[in-house]
């Protein structure tokens, strides 16, 4: 860890005397341990020390940036002007009107030292602890150790001063029986969080459910997601839905309809990276405080996410969502810390209350072929089981879910207790989004298709 006293002092002496009518330094820094298993083998470890710095300067209302990766005062201050040149010689953005002020933030717990220096003899021994329990079945195991620690300062000249040091740990199990797999995994910003006999039990008890899969009929069933499969739901209504340009674009579902009720009124959304059960963080990539940000209460629209340059241009403030993205990867601002408020129904009741439908354990590679009604599409994977009379009869081929999320969320029937997962095909890093969130039973899902396995 470089610490918050170097990090801050260096960033602070580089950006002295910058030319330009503003300036910024985004300076982020990364450890990160992987470990892969498969076959119940370890077959890779890797670890990556990373650091990247991105610089903005403003003259007028061109902005020009810059980019490196080494922290030491004079090559930035070389960015800096490198960013400035290229701030002169760019067309101006009307829409740009500056960058944010200093705020004070706020404090949160996101950051555990023993995290994000854990070693692989630790994430080994998590994942004996599974392959050693699928053993016992003469199963076979393959999954995913992950720990990371990244802190972040940012500066400018408008007094942001910011330091956000955070971390993670995840732990995932897929076991094969040979006639079938299972699932589970767990995240926390404390490793110590991580119970691998809690995963590989519940992984286990998923693949045991899951072999000589029948098939079923493409159709409208009525469903439980579990909360896997809600995460998933979430991450694309953030991205399409709960993107502040998107809805200033008339791009998102909530486009014009604020204050409406758009899901069921048992629906309630918000982000807030400021608690301690989603991975939390101070501040975004512009050192602007997070703070909660209600989404849907009650099944009413009330709220969207802003950084600085979508807000400003439209006369309203930051949420604190800046991503950090370059521009060519920029799609707007997106709440990446989300909460689904829960119940207490438990899957047992779920499934009990089910005369006839499906119960899902995750997705596999989602995409959204529609933003302005989020329809969200992908198969099932490793446990689609069929429900009928308040028992599960066996597991089923894997089927194509196609629906409107907003549409999805307004047949709820039954939340159970939220749990916090994480969306892992939508992009890399910590930017991923990140949801605390419920199984769910819906009324009414829709499968448009079957799948070969």
């Amino acid at each position: 860890m470089i610490g918050a006293e170097r990090l801050m002092t260096i960033l602070t002496d580089a950006l002295a005397g910058s030319p330009g009518d503003q300036a910024e330094i985004v300076a982020e820094a990364t450890h990160q341990g992987v470990t892969r298993y498969a076959g119940s083998t370890i077959h890779q470890t890797t670890v990556l020390d990373e650091l990247h710095l991105r610089v903005r300067v403003v003259v007028g209302k061109s902005v020009g940036t810059a980019s490196g990766n080494t922290l030491s005062v004079d090559p930035i201050r070389d960015l800096i002007q490198q960013a400035f040149r290229v701030a002169q010689m760019r067309e101006p953005n009307p829409e740009f009107v500056s960058l944010p002020a200093g705020q004070p933030l706020p404090t949160v717990q996101g950051f555990d030292r023993a995290t994000a220096e854990l070693g692989s003899e630790a994430r080994a021994k998590a994942i004996r602890t599974i392959t050693d329990l699928t053993a016992e079945r003469g199963w076979t195991a393959a999954g995913t150790s992950i720990s990371e620690g990244r802190e972040m300062g940012v500066v400018n000249s408008l007094g942001v001063s910011a330091y956000v040091p955070r971390s993670m740990a995840f732990l995932r199990a897929l076991p094969d029986s040979g006639k079938g797999t299972g699932y589970a995994d767990s995240l926390s910003w404390r490793a110590a969080d991580l119970e691998a006999i809690d995963v590989a039990r519940r992984a286990i008890q998923g693949c045991e459910r899951n072999h000589d899969a029948r098939d079923v009929p493409p159709g409208e069933y009525v469903a439980i997601f579990g909360d896997l499969c809600v995460a998933e739901t979430l991450s694309h209504l953030a991205s399409h839905g709960f993107n502040g340009q998107a809805y200033e674009e008339g791009r998102s579902f909530l486009s014009g309809r604020m204050g409406e009720r758009v899901m069921g009124t048992n629906v309630t959304i918000w982000d807030d990276a400021t608690d301690s059960r989603n991975l939390a963080a101070a501040a975004d990539h512009e050192g602007v405080p997070k703070r909660k940000l209600p989404l849907v209460t009650g099944g009413i629209a009330c709220g969207v996410a802003y950084d600085s340059y979508t807000a400003y241009r439209v006369g309203k403030e930051s949420t604190g969502h800046a991503d950090g993205e370059v521009e060519a990867n920029y799609i707007g601002p997106v709440p990446n810390n989300l909460f689904m408020q829960g119940g207490d129904a438990t899957l047992d009741e779920m499934i009990r209350s089910t005369e006839r439908g499906l119960l899902l354990t995750r997705f596999l590679y989602t995409h959204c072929p529609d933003p302005k009604r989020v329809v969200l599409t992908g198969t099932t994977r490793d446990g689609t089981l069929l429900i009928e009379h308040g028992e599960i009869v066996g597991a089923v081929k894997n089927l194509r879910l196609t629906q409107s999320i907003p549409e999805l969320f307004e047949g709820i029937e039954l939340l159970g207790p939220p749990r916090l997962c994480q969306d892992w095909w939508s992009s890399n890093g910590m930017g991923r989004t990140t949801s605390y969130c419920p199984p769910i039973k819906v009324s009414r899902a829709v499968f448009t298709s079957g799948t070969l396995f």
